[in-house]
């Protein structure tokens, strides 16, 4: 059986690797924390490159084509979900859920389609 040893420049390496980490998922927690509320949500398919802008003002229910078929999505009180997918997994359903700030996004990668919150209309 073979002998494993940590070395002191694998030890920095393996610090500096949990540090930076810290780090980044720090920042990302502090940016959802003090994010503003969105007023839109863009819909965008990556099998098309199509990009569709919706008000998180008006409640509806979205019906969109990608990839694999139609996914389902609400947008209601100024937030937005997937309701259904036709993916696998519906990780999109399960895990994402509502989207509300700015920047916050959910994603179905298997049927290729993508949500995020923006707070003004882009062009």
């Amino acid at each position: 059986m073979a002998k494993f040893s940590i070395r002191k420049g694998d030890k920095i390496v393996i610090a500096s690797i949990v540090v930076v980490c810290l780090v980044i998922s720090g920042g990302f927690a502090l940016r959802a924390r003090y994010a503003s509320a969105g007023s839109y949500v863009t819909i965008f398919r990556a099998d098309t490159n199509e990009e569709t802008q919706y008000s998180l003002t008006k409640p509806r229910t979205i019906e969109v084509q990608g990839y694999l078929g139609t996914s389902t999505i609400e947008i209601s009180q100024g937030k937005a979900r997937f309701v259904s997918s036709p993916c696998p997994d519906n990780v999109c359903v399960d895990f994402f859920g509502w989207v509300e700030k700015e920047g916050e996004i959910s994603v179905c990668l298997p049927n290729q389609i993508l949500l995020k919150v923006e707070e003004r209309v882009s062009h």
